[in-house]
């Protein structure tokens, strides 16, 4: 669930603890992600869509408390919250616009 981060400028620990607590900006392109993670900016406005086809709506927000991150799912008529869990999003295509999530699991967490 962490983050690690690795600069050029930054060779030792005096260096590394100086940025401490601070908002660090990066360009879009210079981050590398391994083929199944994504941003969260990635995923606001995708359409969402259980494994059986109902349509959900689109990602309006995503915030993390903790130690899970919230989606919030909107559509002109409902919308729907969730937490993120192990096994909910069985895929994500970004050709698409299209997320899937297992409704099994998906009416265990929503909120």
């Amino acid at each position: 669930g962490c983050l690690f981060l690795k600069f050029k400028e930054i060779d030792n620990i005096d260096k590394a603890e100086a940025l401490k607590n601070k908002i660090v900006f990066v360009n879009r392109e210079s981050i590398v992600l391994a083929a199944a993670e994504y941003l969260i900016d990635d995923i606001i406005g995708i359409e969402v869509y259980t494994d059986k086809g109902t349509y959900l709506g689109l990602v309006d927000s995503i915030e993390n408390f903790g130690s899970k991150d919230v989606y919030t799912v909107k559509n002109k008529n409902s919308e729907h919250t969730f937490c993120l869990v192990d096994g909910l999003i069985e895929s994500v295509n970004f050709e698409e616009n299209k997320l899937v999530l297992n409704s099994e699991i998906l009416s265990g967490v929503m909120v």
